[in-house]
Protein backbone atom coordinates (compact mmCIF):
# COMPACT_ATOMS: atom_id res chain seq x y z
CA UNK A 1 0.00 0.00 0.00
CA UNK A 2 2.90 2.18 0.36
CA UNK A 3 3.99 2.35 -2.76
CA UNK A 4 0.36 2.82 -4.16
CA UNK A 5 0.68 6.33 -1.70
CA UNK A 6 3.68 7.36 -3.12
CA UNK A 7 2.62 6.42 -6.58
CA UNK A 8 -0.83 8.82 -6.06
CA UNK A 9 0.98 11.56 -4.21
CA UNK A 10 3.45 11.95 -6.87
CA UNK A 11 0.90 12.26 -9.69
CA UNK A 12 -1.43 13.96 -7.91
CA UNK A 13 1.83 16.86 -7.62
CA UNK A 14 2.52 16.27 -11.14
CA UNK A 15 -0.79 17.54 -11.89
CA UNK A 16 -0.43 20.64 -9.71
CA UNK A 17 2.18 21.53 -11.09
CA UNK A 18 1.17 20.94 -14.98
CA UNK A 19 -2.10 23.29 -13.67
CA UNK A 20 -0.13 25.42 -12.24
CA UNK A 21 2.22 26.20 -15.75
CA UNK A 22 -1.51 26.61 -17.08
CA UNK A 23 -2.62 28.82 -15.01
CA UNK A 24 0.37 30.79 -15.64
CA UNK A 25 -0.36 30.43 -19.42
CA UNK A 26 -3.61 31.56 -19.23
CA UNK A 27 -1.87 35.16 -17.03
CA UNK A 28 0.65 35.56 -19.88
CA UNK A 29 -2.46 35.09 -22.30
CA UNK A 30 -4.65 37.57 -20.35
CA UNK A 31 -1.41 40.55 -20.19
CA UNK A 32 -1.22 39.92 -24.27
CA UNK A 33 -5.42 40.33 -24.78
CA UNK A 34 -5.02 43.17 -22.33
CA UNK A 35 -2.08 44.68 -24.90
CA UNK A 36 -4.23 44.56 -27.65
CA UNK A 37 -2.42 41.34 -28.90
CA UNK A 38 -4.90 38.18 -30.53
CA UNK A 39 -4.34 35.09 -28.61
CA UNK A 40 -6.16 32.13 -30.08
CA UNK A 41 -6.95 28.51 -28.38
CA UNK A 42 -8.18 26.90 -31.20
CA UNK A 43 -6.50 23.65 -31.53
CA UNK A 44 -5.21 23.22 -28.32
CA UNK A 45 -7.50 20.99 -25.58
CA UNK A 46 -5.39 17.53 -26.96
CA UNK A 47 -1.68 19.13 -26.27
CA UNK A 48 -3.00 20.79 -23.55
CA UNK A 49 -4.07 17.27 -22.11
CA UNK A 50 -0.91 15.42 -23.32
CA UNK A 51 0.79 18.36 -20.73
CA UNK A 52 -1.16 17.56 -17.92
CA UNK A 53 -0.92 14.13 -18.51
CA UNK A 54 2.65 13.63 -19.23
CA UNK A 55 3.51 15.76 -15.58
CA UNK A 56 1.10 13.82 -13.71
CA UNK A 57 2.87 10.50 -14.86
CA UNK A 58 6.01 12.03 -14.58
CA UNK A 59 5.07 12.67 -10.84
CA UNK A 60 3.80 9.25 -10.21
CA UNK A 61 7.02 7.56 -11.26
CA UNK A 62 8.74 10.17 -9.10
CA UNK A 63 6.82 8.90 -6.22
CA UNK A 64 7.04 5.48 -6.91
CA UNK A 65 10.73 5.57 -7.39
CA UNK A 66 11.40 8.06 -4.61
CA UNK A 67 13.36 5.81 -2.08
CA UNK A 68 16.14 5.52 -4.48
CA UNK A 69 16.66 9.35 -3.71
CA UNK A 70 19.01 8.34 -0.88
CA UNK A 71 21.78 8.25 -3.29
CA UNK A 72 22.38 11.88 -5.05
CA UNK A 73 23.43 10.52 -8.08
CA UNK A 74 20.31 8.41 -8.57
CA UNK A 75 18.45 12.16 -8.20
CA UNK A 76 19.44 13.15 -11.26
CA UNK A 77 18.59 10.10 -12.68
CA UNK A 78 15.37 10.59 -11.03
CA UNK A 79 14.78 13.95 -12.34
CA UNK A 80 15.72 12.35 -16.18
CA UNK A 81 13.57 9.88 -15.60
CA UNK A 82 10.82 12.32 -14.61
CA UNK A 83 11.64 14.76 -17.76
CA UNK A 84 11.41 12.05 -20.45
CA UNK A 85 7.50 11.56 -19.24
CA UNK A 86 6.59 15.59 -19.73
CA UNK A 87 8.95 15.89 -22.45
CA UNK A 88 7.84 12.86 -24.53
CA UNK A 89 4.23 13.82 -23.90
CA UNK A 90 4.35 17.09 -25.19
CA UNK A 91 6.47 15.93 -28.40
CA UNK A 92 3.64 13.75 -28.83
CA UNK A 93 1.52 16.28 -28.90
CA UNK A 94 3.50 18.14 -31.57
CA UNK A 95 4.73 15.19 -33.47
CA UNK A 96 2.43 12.55 -32.81
CA UNK A 97 3.53 8.61 -32.03
CA UNK A 98 7.15 8.26 -31.15
CA UNK A 99 7.13 5.79 -33.90
CA UNK A 100 6.28 8.98 -36.10
CA UNK A 101 8.98 11.01 -34.87
CA UNK A 102 11.53 12.41 -37.29
CA UNK A 103 15.03 12.69 -35.89
CA UNK A 104 14.82 16.10 -34.76
CA UNK A 105 12.04 15.45 -32.79
CA UNK A 106 13.99 12.53 -31.59
CA UNK A 107 17.12 14.18 -30.41
CA UNK A 108 14.72 17.31 -29.42
CA UNK A 109 13.34 14.71 -26.73
CA UNK A 110 16.35 13.29 -25.67
CA UNK A 111 18.25 16.21 -25.27
CA UNK A 112 15.37 18.75 -23.68
CA UNK A 113 14.66 15.57 -21.05
CA UNK A 114 18.59 15.63 -20.43
CA UNK A 115 18.75 19.22 -19.78
CA UNK A 116 15.54 19.56 -17.70
CA UNK A 117 15.96 16.47 -15.74
CA UNK A 118 18.75 17.60 -14.31
CA UNK A 119 17.38 20.70 -13.56
CA UNK A 120 14.98 18.46 -11.79
CA UNK A 121 17.34 16.37 -10.19
CA UNK A 122 19.29 19.60 -8.82
CA UNK A 123 16.25 20.56 -7.58
CA UNK A 124 15.62 17.22 -5.75
CA UNK A 125 19.00 17.27 -4.23
CA UNK A 126 18.68 20.94 -3.24
CA UNK A 127 15.09 19.86 -1.47
CA UNK A 128 17.27 16.51 0.59
CA UNK A 129 20.27 18.06 1.29
CA UNK A 130 20.83 19.67 4.76
CA UNK A 131 22.21 23.51 4.45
Amino acid sequence: MKHLKRLAAGSLCGLALALAFVVIALIRAGVAVANSNTVSFSGVAQPLAWYIVGFAVAGGLLGLLWPVSRSRPLRYVLGIIAATCFMGAIVIADSGPPRAWSRDALLGWAGLSAAFGLAVGLGIDRGLTPT
